[in-house]
Formats: structure tokens, sequence, C-alpha cells
């Protein structure tokens, strides 16, 4: 059901998108234990990768930090194996060798899956994305390569 009652559109299926929301939930477990439930991911990739991003997987999520928190919600989103990764404002709460550790390990696991990333800083989305749309005050202002090299105003309509 959810927080607003539907009054038309379409049912997606969850399992078809990895997201990490802009203010998550998390359950009141381990950082493993959370990832485990809500993904079903193997229990030992799961260590892996929170060892990766500097995560005790054995750590309660109440006891973390604001960044920390925030690596175990990247983590449950790529460890859900979605064909669609969906990242609102993922870096928010993470110091800069923490983002570069994090955007290394999107790079990564990211691998054929689609990305779309909601994010105030330029830099984010030209280190994770091939193709960057801006929109200011909700109007397509266009887009570019990744590069910083401006493009069509297109995109939009494949989304």
């Amino acid at each position: 059901t959810g927080l607003e009652t539907p009054v038309s559109g379409t049912i997606i299926r969850p399992d078809r998108f990895g997201m990490v929301f802009q203010e998550d939930v998390y359950l009141p477990y381990t950082a493993e234990k959370d990832i485990w439930i809500v993904t079903g991911a193997n229990g030992k990739r799961i260590r892996s990768l929170l060892k990766e991003l500097g995560i005790d997987p054995q750590q309660s999520i109440h006891s973390m930090s604001g960044g920390m928190k925030r690596k175990v919600a990247i983590a449950r989103c790529l460890l859900h194996d979605a064909p669609w990764l969906l990242m609102d404002e993922p870096f928010r709460g993470l110091d800069e060798q923490s983002r570069k550790t994090v955007i290394a390990v999107i790079r990564r696991e990211q691998k054929d899956r689609q990305l779309l990333l909601a994010t105030h800083r330029i830099q984010d989305a030209e280190d994770l994305c091939a193709n960057i749309l801006t929109l200011r005050a909700g109007i397509n202002e266009g887009g570019t390569d990744g590069k910083g090299h401006a493009g069509p105003k297109a995109g939009c309509e494949d989304l």
C-alpha cells in the first residue's frame, strides 16, 4: 500500500531496481543482517563488500555514523543485483576519501546496469555517468556526455 494512495499508474516490479533513498530506513540489526533481509544476497558477498567499504558487517546499524549508514545503503543497492540502480544523493554524509572508495565500488559493481543518479554535485555525476541531464527548477537545461561536453536535450524520453 505505501505512504500514498495510488490514483493511477502501473506497479513496477521492485526486483528491477536497487535504490539508495535520500532518507534511508534501516532494520534494527547488524549491517550484514539488514542487507541480507532486504536483498537475500550471499553472506560472503555481503561481508566482502561491507569490508571493502570500511564497515564491520557485525556492527549494529543504530551505532553507526551517518556516513557509515550511507555506505550500508549503497551496499544494499548494489547487492540487490537489479538491472537499474536509482541513487538519490548517495554521497551525502561521506568524507572525500570515502566518496572516492564508494565511487570505485559503484563503477565496478555497476557492470551492465543502468544508473540514474540524483545529485547537487556535478562532480558526482561526472565521476559515474556517461550522460548527464541537468534540471533547473524542474526544467531540462540540456545534457552532456559526462565529460562536460554539451549534448542535445535528449534522454528524458528514454527514462
